[in-house]
């Protein structure tokens, strides 16, 4: 048995270690009074007392537990502050949820305010979703009697469902809250509107719509084509519903450790905020109203807003419609749009002109047929000279029409995602269209074939080249062969020039000849310079008659001497000084491939050394032969300079 002494120190014990243990509930006999806070069981969410701000005003709510800044997700008396720390959040004995003063408890500051009756055995419990509920008895989901997501603030938690119910005719909605420093309503709110047969998710500043995201279309909502939690990961799953008790929407994540809020500021801008643990802050993945083309009904009806057009503040007419002051597509004021001049669009051969990428626009005089196709949607609009345009309400199922009668109004661009709207357009309109169509697809295709053909051009061109090089190549690296070669080669070129046609190609000597008779252009073999290159020590030898000493030694006897002299007499008259006295190219050829004897003796060359002073023709006393002729050249004196 416990000693006195040591029961004193038990329950002492019990006193000092019970603010140790977290509690998530309050009860009527567990109240939470200012200081205190509940913490859910898997220490998600906290909720306690808090001064938003420089405010000194305290609040209950709810808040991220364990992170470096208190992030408030739910405020409970938003618009009913407790001026000084004596505030008690308890349960009592008629089962509601109140606040109070601890000197007053009299006076309620708030409380659940709900219906009651009997003996009640109620309890509030926060969970790990940030939602505060109140539960009777034990707690499970059909024992709930009131809970704080019903009654959002600025912020949207996952499971946390809003819109309108059909049966109690209760909209839940978040609204910002009026400045950082008061959590009180704000003027902006995220809602649904149900003016239509079409339900459409806003942004309202006070009565007035400030940003449309449009109806919900299979996936996401038609403003919204990159709305997504997390759509890479894909931890994130979004939920409409419409059906005979509500229309709604809520999303959910399957990864508890990704934490992500949507919330709506005291500016009107909402924003989807995921937690980045290793930075430690928010990141937003999504921001709207994101300039002037996501606000409401920026540019008028009857024309579009795309964020990329610096012209008109992103506005243009939509197809078939002007500017209804200056009766342009787009002017540097822009007023909305009317429908063309003598446009005739009621059983005048109308059809419809698609707009793809495209918010649809507002449906408040839009009518929903959710069993037609969009074939069957087509003929209805088209019946009815009223209807302006069609969409498809659903992009993921094959069923669903959606037809606008009178003015289309808040249609946005994007540049990615979006859906097909379907203009109703006159005859001209559409012949304009279908001219377009046609260039579409044959410009690409006379391109196409340009290009080829340019392509092939230019391969033909370069395998030719290739063929000439590689032709030369050969040539030139040959031998004595070659030059053989080359000298039947312009057999062909003589034969054409007797028949009338010209060649430009003539051929006779190759590389290979010409370093062997230069000894590889050696410095010591040059002679000079002339109009075509270097001449090679050749009019000494001419001079001393020795011509035949500059031929390669190692030769021996296998070469005719004529047809080598008259190389050489050739290759003189060729670098003769006086260019006008010079034989042609193929005056040259001739002498040298059809064996013709060179009609005259040389001169002396151009830039040879002068001190000998040797002038004027210089004839030899050596022989050739000639076709079995033996010809023999006179010889004459040397005029030599004093």
């Amino acid at each position: 048995m416990f000693s006195a002494e040591n029961l004193l120190l038990y329950l002492f014990a019990l006193l000092v270690m019970q603010p140790c243990f977290s509690i998530d509930s309050i009860t009527v006999n567990q109240t939470l009074k200012d200081g205190e806070s509940l913490i859910s069981p898997g220490k998600f969410f906290e909720l306690g007392f808090f001064s938003p701000g420089s405010s000194s005003s305290r609040y209950i709510g709810v808040w991220y537990h364990n992170f470096p800044e208190k992030y408030v997700v739910w405020v409970a008396n938003r618009d009913a502050p407790i001026t000084n720390s004596s505030g008690v959040l308890a349960v009592d004995k008629t089962g509601q949820l109140v606040l109070f003063y601890s000197e007053n408890p009299q006076v309620i500051i708030w409380s659940s305010n709900i219906s009651l009756s009997g003996a009640n055995n109620n309890s509030a419990k926060l969970l790990d979703t940030g939602n505060l509920v109140l539960f009777k008895n034990t707690f499970s989901g059909k024992n709930i009697l009131w809970e704080g997501f019903d009654h959002p603030t600025d912020t949207h938690l996952p499971t946390m469902k809003f819109g309108w119910n059909k049966k109690t005719k209760r909209d839940t909605f978040f609204t910002s809250w009026k400045s950082p420093d008061d959590p009180g309503m704000g003027e902006y709110s995220y809602r649904f509107i149900i003016n239509g047969s079409v339900p459409q998710l806003f942004i309202y500043d006070g009565s007035r719509p400030y940003m449309r995201m449009g109806p919900w279309n299979g996936i996401t909502y038609s403003g919204l084509p990159e709305y997504s939690v997390d759509s890479v990961n894909e931890v994130s799953k979004v939920y409409y519903i419409d059906n005979e008790e509500e229309v709604s929407t809520y999303y959910t994540i399957s990864d508890p450790t990704y934490i992500t809020r949507s919330v709506v500021d005291d500016k009107g801008i909402a924003q989807r905020l995921n937690w980045n643990a290793e930075l430690q802050k928010w990141k937003s993945s999504w921001e709207g109203p994101d300039g002037n083309c996501d606000k409401y009904a920026t540019c008028g009806a009857f024309s579009t807003c795309n964020s990329l057009r610096v012209a008109d503040q992103g506005c243009v007419c939509l197809p078939g419609y002007v500017n209804k002051f200056t009766g342009e597509l787009s002017s540097t004021s822009f007023d909305g749009c009317v429908r063309k001049t003598r446009a005739l669009v009621c059983r005048n051969g109308e059809g419809f002109k698609k707009v793809s990428g495209v918010k649809v626009p507002d449906t408040v005089n839009a009518q929903l047929e959710p069993s037609l196709g969009i074939k069957a949607c087509r003929d209805l609009c088209l019946k009815n000279c009223s209807c302006t345009a069609y969409a498809a309400a659903s992009i993921t199922e094959d069923v669903g029409c959606l037809t606008w009668y009178g003015e289309l109004v808040d249609v946005r661009q994007f540049s990615q995602g979006g859906q097909d709207l379907y203009l109703r357009v006159d005859h001209h309109e559409l012949a304009e269209d279908s001219k377009k169509r046609i260039l579409k697809v044959l410009l690409p295709v006379v391109f196409t074939v340009v290009l080829i053909l340019g392509i092939t051009c230019w391969l033909l061109r370069k395998m030719r080249k290739r063929e000439r090089i590689n032709r030369n190549l050969e040539l030139s690296n040959g031998s004595e062969k070659d030059d053989i070669a080359y000298m039947e080669r312009y057999s062909d070129v003589n034969a054409s020039k007797e028949a009338g046609t010209t060649s430009a190609e003539v051929h006779c000597f190759s590389s290979s000849t010409i370093i062997a008779a230069t000894e590889n252009f050696s410095v010591t073999n040059k002679l000079g310079e002339g109009g075509f290159g270097t001449v090679y020590k050749v009019w000494d030898r001419w001079l001393e008659g020795k011509p035949l000493e500059i031929v390669d030694p190692s030769l021996g006897e296998s070469y005719e001497v004529s047809e080598v002299l008259r190389c050489i007499h050739t290759a003189l008259l060729c670098v003769q000084e006086s260019a006008a006295i010079r034989p042609t190219m193929s005056e040259a050829a001739s002498m040298l491939c059809n064996e013709r004897t060179p009609p005259s003796t040389p001169e002396q060359p151009a830039f040879v050394n002068r001190a000998r002073g040797n002038i004027g023709p210089v004839n030899l006393s050596f022989f050739y032969e000639t076709e079995g002729t033996t010809v023999s050249d006179d010889t004459v004196g040397i005029t030599e300079g004093r």
